[in-house]
C-alpha cells in the first residue's frame, strides 16, 4: 500500500484543487454553478479512484477490442459435437 505521508498528501492537493475550482468559478459565476462544478469534480475523481482500483487489483480483462464481457469457456454446439463423434480416427490400432 501507499504511505501515509502520500495518501495524505494527495488528500490535501485534492482538496486544494477542489476549492481553487470552486473559488475561480464562483468568482465569474453564481455559487449553484461553483456547486455543480465541485460536485462534477468530485464525480470525475471518483471515477477515476474506482478504474485505478480495478486496474490495480486485476479486475480489468486484457482485452485490445474493448469489450469487457469476454466468455470464460465456450459451450460445444450439437453440430461441433456430431462432427467429433462421427470423424473417423487417424491412429493405428493397438491390438495385439
Amino acid at each position: 500500500g501507499a504511505s501515509p505521508g502520500r495518501t495524505a498528501l494527495v488528500a490535501v492537493t485534492s482538496a486544494f484543487v477542489l476549492a481553487g475550482a470552486a473559488w475561480l468559478v464562483l468568482d465569474t459565476q453564481s455559487i449553484r454553478l461553483a456547486a455543480t462544478a465541485v460536485l462534477v469534480l468530485l464525480g470525475i475523481t471518483a471515477y477515476g479512484l474506482h478504474r485505478f482500483e480495478l486496474v490495480r487489483l486485476g479486475l480489468v480483462p486484457e482485452s485490445d477490442d474493448g469489450d469487457a464481457s469476454t466468455p470464460l469457456e465456450t459451450e460445444p454446439t450439437a453440430d461441433s459435437t456430431a462432427e467429433t463423434t462421427t470423424r473417423p480416427t487417424t491412429e493405428p490400432a493397438t491390438d495385439s
